[in-house]
């Protein structure tokens, strides 16, 4: 049999003012549980010894508390502890709760809004193979956590498709999860900037080779077969279009066959959905060549 033992010095008031102990004590079964007339009994029993004279509350033993019960004022509980249904810990911002324990299982945090609903934030953690720390005022002053949508299940941040930030690095992980990362880092500058990926990278470009049936060496968000339109005169197709034609190209065609330097040009051939480049000469003319192309600007 187990015993919870309560003791309590209280102050008695009669004709004189001394101090006693009153001493209370109940029987339970090693892991009973406690719920309904049972615990409104031994509720009502502690409550009336802390009444008489106050002071803290020590429940001790390996015991389940069940039902809608509160307590309040200064209470120990030691062994195991399960708290099931609504609980709540304090009332009010000034009410501090300390755990100086590990608070341990694979999801221990289930957060749930305004509406009590089934959806939910889950805060899973994972078993790491040291200990780690990460300061959340640090976080909220100078940076942010990189939420994300993988199934990192083995706790790493070098997971397939992973992104993770370094000291002045962004690393992006590839399909992959290897040893082989791209990092985008930045340099010191004397004001803030703001770069716009849309309108600041390249969206498109080719290496083609014009001779004969013409061929893409090698591309990006290239579509289709290279049209032949005559001796020096190509049309691409972008697989993802341009917002408009007002795109920016850039290129130049080799002259394999002699120290002349040959001109790439787009002339007037601009659509959102392809490009007509052109290849000539210093003297003007139209040559087969290999080419080179790249445009940038809005895209849909």
């Amino acid at each position: 049999m187990k015993k919870w033992l309560l003791s309590i010095p209280i102050i008695l008031i009669t004709s004189n003012i001394y101090g006693a102990t009153i001493t209370w004590s109940k029987d339970f079964a090693d892991g009973q549980t406690l719920s309904g007339s049972d615990f409104d009994n031994l509720q009502t029993d502690i409550t009336a010894v802390v009444n008489a004279g106050g002071g803290p509350v020590t429940l001790t033993a390996n015991q389940t508390i069940s039902g809608d019960n509160t307590f309040s004022g200064t209470s120990t509980f030691s062994g195991a502890i399960s708290a099931t249904g609504n609980t709540t810990l304090g009332n009010a911002v000034t009410d501090n709760t300390t755990l100086t324990g590990a608070i341990q299982g694979a999801s221990p945090f289930i957060l749930d809004g305004a509406t009590d609903d089934t959806a939910t934030v889950t805060i899973a953690i994972y078993d790491e193979g040291t200990s780690v720390t990460y300061g959340i005022s640090d976080m909220a002053e100078s940076g942010s956590f990189i939420m994300s949508t993988l199934d990192n299940t083995l706790g790493d941040l070098d997971d397939a498709n992973a992104i993770w930030g370094e000291s002045n690095n962004l690393v992006f992980e590839g399909a992959t999860a290897n040893g082989f990362e791209t990092r985008v880092s930045t340099d010191d500058v004397g004001a803030d900037q703001t770069i716009n990926i849309s309108q600041q990278s390249v969206r498109g470009w080719a290496n083609f080779t014009g001779t004969g049936t013409p061929a893409y060496n090698d591309s990006f968000n290239i579509t289709g077969s290279i049209t032949d339109n005559g001796a020096g005169d190509w049309t691409i197709s972008w697989d993802v279009d341009f917002s408009n034609a007002n795109y920016v190209v850039a290129g130049s065609c080799d002259n394999t066959g002699g120290n002349n330097p040959y001109f790439m040009t787009s002339l007037a051939g601009k659509a959102v959905g392809s490009l007509e480049v052109f290849c000539r000469t210093d003297g003007g003319s139209f040559v087969d060549e290999i080419v080179s192309v790249m445009a940038i600007g809005d895209q849909t």
